[in-house]
């Protein structure tokens, strides 16, 4: 009973709002044209969606990792807790674990290698400083935009002239600005 009820004023609906005019279905060979155009607009809206959902996971998973490698930098900071060598070494805390009569000379041969770098050492500690004062960014937009501040500051310096005046006399560069006076004049440093 309510299906022929249904089918009156739905018959009555479409002759109010179509006057003479007979309402049509579509048929079996409708406009395939129209279909893939509006099938292909919902699935890059779709697409869209993923993508966007698979860029915020990825952000969600950076902030984890980040937050994990503070928790361990800093465990044991606010408490009395001690860890061993072992579990600092498997924690990736620290790089090596030497006996004590093997502890010097591995620490020597670790500062030659670090002295003996071929980088600036302006540009290492800028480096460094932008990878701990911008760890916990809002916006990794900010890291990044201070990031190239930094490298076109570093890239018109006297360090990238020797850097690339060293290079092409193949020669050890000896690069004569100093963390200590000569660091950019912006950034968390300049505070």
């Amino acid at each position: 009973m309510f299906q022929l009820f249904l089918r009156a004023r739905a018959h009555n609906y479409f002759k109010t709002r179509l006057g003479d005019q007979e309402f049509k279905a579509r048929s079996a060979d409708r406009d395939v044209e129209t279909d893939r155009s509006r099938v292909s607009s919902i699935l890059e809206a779709v697409e869209t969606a993923l993508h966007s959902a698979e860029q915020e996971q990825s952000g969600l998973s950076r902030r984890v990792e980040d937050v994990l490698a503070r928790a361990a930098v800093t465990m044991g900071n606010g408490t009395d807790d001690l860890f061993g060598a072992e579990e600092a070494l498997k924690g990736g805390l620290v790089r090596s674990i030497h006996p004590p009569e093997e502890l010097l000379p591995a620490a020597q041969a670790l500062a030659k290698k670090f002295a003996a770098s071929s980088s600036s050492s302006v540009a290492a500690a800028v480096n460094r400083r932008l990878m701990w004062s911008m760890w916990g960014a809002q916006d990794p937009l900010d890291a990044v935009t201070l990031d190239l501040q930094c490298v076109g500051y570093l890239a018109a310096g006297a360090d990238a002239q020797e850097g690339i005046k060293s290079f092409f006399e193949k020669r050890a560069p000896n690069f004569p600005l100093k963390p200590s006076k000569d660091m950019p004049p912006f950034g968390p440093w300049a505070k």
